[in-house]
C-alpha cells in the first residue's frame, strides 16, 4: 500500500479495536496480528519486487504494478503444487510453460 490508502486501512484497524471490550490481552493481540499481516505483505514486496526502488510515480503506473504484484503475490501464495521459494517460483512461472499452466490451474 503506497501513501493514503495505507493510511486509511490502519486507521480503519485503529477504529475496529476501540470498540473491543476493554480487555488489554485481546487489545493487544489484534493490533499485533494486524501488524503481523502489514508487515508480511510489504516484507515480500520490498524483498521479492524490490518495490521501494520502484520508479513509477505519476499517473496509473503506481497503483496498477502494485495490482499486479498482489496478484503475483496470491499466485505463488495459492500454487501449493511445489515447494519453492517466492523468487523460485517467479523464475518457473517466467520460464516455463507447463508451470504456467499450473500456477492458472490448467493442465499444460
Amino acid at each position: 500500500m503506497h501513501g493514503y490508502q495505507g493510511a486509511a486501512i490502519c486507521l480503519d484497524a485503529l477504529r475496529r479495536m476501540r470498540f473491543l471490550p476493554a480487555d488489554a490481552e485481546r487489545i493487544a493481540q489484534a493490533g499485533r496480528s494486524h501488524w503481523e499481516v502489514e508487515n508480511r505483505l510489504h516484507w515480500c514486496l520490498d524483498v521479492q519486487f524490490n518495490d521501494d526502488q520502484s520508479r513509477e510515480r505519476t499517473g496509473f503506473a503506481a497503483n496498477n504494478l502494485a495490482i499486479i504484484r498482489h496478484i503475483v503475490i496470491d499466485l505463488v501464495h495459492l500454487n501449493t503444487s511445489r515447494k519453492a521459494s517466492i523468487k523460485t517460483k517467479r523464475l518457473l512461472a517466467a520460464s516455463s510453460d507447463q508451470f504456467r499452466a499450473e500456477q492458472r490451474g490448467f493442465t499444460a
